[in-house]
């Protein structure tokens, strides 16, 4: 069975992008894995991208630096 991928793409985050990176902070909550980071860096404006298929978003990646 042959099917056609939707073709996906890496960019900045924006401020419309939120609620969704939640809904997927959310469902990850569901896992026995635990985030790599939590809502707080994305909130505190971190650098960020999101991996984007059909306008939708579908994982975010965050930069974190050490406290100190």
């Amino acid at each position: 069975m042959t099917g056609t991928v939707s073709p996906w793409r890496i960019r900045g985050l924006e401020g419309g992008d939120i609620d969704q990176v939640v809904r997927i902070w959310e469902e990850s909550r569901e896992t026995d894995a635990a985030p790599a980071a939590g809502l707080t860096a994305v909130r505190a404006g971190a650098p960020a991208v999101v991996a984007e298929v059909a306008d939708q978003v579908v994982g975010a990646a965050v930069s974190a630096t050490p406290a100190g």
